[in-house]
C-alpha cells in the first residue's frame, strides 16, 4: 500500500481551475488490500481499478 498527502497550499498538481483539487492519492498492487469504512465531507472519492474485481459498498445514509 503507497498513500501520499498533497499539502493544497503548496502543491499544484493540474492546470488551475480545470482539474479537482487531490487531498490524497492512494495505490495498493495488494490484491487483498481494504479500505476502512469513512466519510468524507465536502469530497468526492474517485477509484480506479486497472484490472481485477473490485467490491464497494457504499451507504450514503449516514
Amino acid at each position: 500500500m503507497y498513500q501520499r498527502c498533497f499539502d493544497n497550499a503548496s502543491e499544484t498538481l493540474f492546470v488551475a481551475g480545470k482539474t479537482p483539487r487531490l487531498s490524497r492519492f492512494a495505490f495498493s498492487d495488494d490484491p487483498k488490500w481494504e479500505s476502512g469504512h469513512h466519510v468524507h465531507d465536502n469530497e468526492t472519492e474517485l477509484i480506479y481499478v486497472k484490472k481485477g474485481v473490485a467490491r464497494f459498498t457504499i451507504d450514503s445514509s449516514l
